[in-house]
Order: structure tokens, then sequence, then C-alpha cells
């Protein structure tokens, strides 16, 4: 009896066990149109360890990944694809990788952020808006930069982009 209770505990430790899948959901993205929806979708697309629950009209992506580096792997190219979005887990919560300053500029160039439509750019300059100082900017649809100016904060520029659900970096 002992060695038959010793053959199935051991052959237990042989049973692959499964692994907890990682949930993360990021709210407030900007999702005003299906090529903001694809453009997310195009961001994690090669990420096999990783599927995307996109709710546009609530403005949300829920990632499923089969571990927590892969999730960070899909918040991060969410990022690079020039998405923000507010993590309900802080592990997750989006970088500020912006490299904006503490400073007042009198202009600033963002890049790598997503713009694909008019409406897009309605979003960034409602978001720009309630930076003080700033009194305008060059943003179109379809080009992943623009330039803000005025005399303004350049880390209150990026803080509203980022409440908007825009991701961008400081460009040359």
């Amino acid at each position: 009896m002992k060695l038959l209770l010793l053959v199935l505990a051991s052959g237990l430790c042989l049973v692959p066990r499964a692994q907890a899948e990682t949930t993360v959901k990021l709210s407030n993205v900007h999702l005003c149109c299906n090529a903001c929806v694809k453009g997310v979708e195009r961001s994690v697309a090669k990420l096999t360890e990783v599927t995307a629950e996109i709710d546009k009209d609530g403005g949300t992506v829920t990632f499923k990944a089969a571990n927590d580096g892969a999730a960070q792997k899909a918040v991060t190219a969410m990022a690079a694809a020039g998405y923000h979005g507010k993590a309900d887990n802080t592990k997750f919560a989006m970088k500020d990788d912006s490299g904006a300053k503490d400073e007042k500029v009198a202009s600033l160039k963002i890049t790598n952020i997503h713009m694909c439509c008019k409406a897009c750019v309605r979003g960034l300059n409602k978001a720009l808006s309630k930076v003080d100082g700033v009194t305008g900017n060059d943003a179109v649809e379809k080009v992943d930069s623009f330039t803000a100016t005025g005399n303004f904060n350049a880390k209150a520029l990026v803080q509203a982009l980022h409440d908007a659900g825009f991701h961008g970096k400081v460009g040359k």
C-alpha cells in the first residue's frame, strides 16, 4: 500500500501544472475609430503568447498573456505604437519614457504617437488645450509626430497626452 501511494505521489509530480494566465486591462486608451483598434491589434500581432480584447466604445484594451513577461511585452508594444492606457495593476503600469523634462519650453516635438484620423487629431488638440501655455501645434492625421508651441511645461504636456490615451516621445 505504501508503495502504491509512493508511485501515485511521484506520478503527480510529473503532471505538468497549468500556468496561471496573466490578465491586464488598460483603460482610457484613445480608440476613436476602427483604424485605432487595428493599430493596437498590429502592435501585439507578433506576440504569440498574448491575445488582445479591445473595446473601442469603452476605451479599454485587455491583454491575456501566458505569463507576466508576455503581458509586459504587450503593454510595451502598445506604448511603442503610440497608445497609452491606465493599467488595472500597477505592476504593468505604462512607463513615462517620453524623455520630457519638468521645465518650461517654447516648442516641443512629440514622435511615435498614433494619429490615424481627424478624430485622433481632435482628441490630441483637446488634450493640448488643457495644458497651460500651449498656443498651437501642427498635428495632422496620418502623421506620427507633431510640434506644440507656446510657453508650457513639457512634462505637463506629456501627462495630458497620457490622460487622453496617447503615448509618444520627445523628438528632435
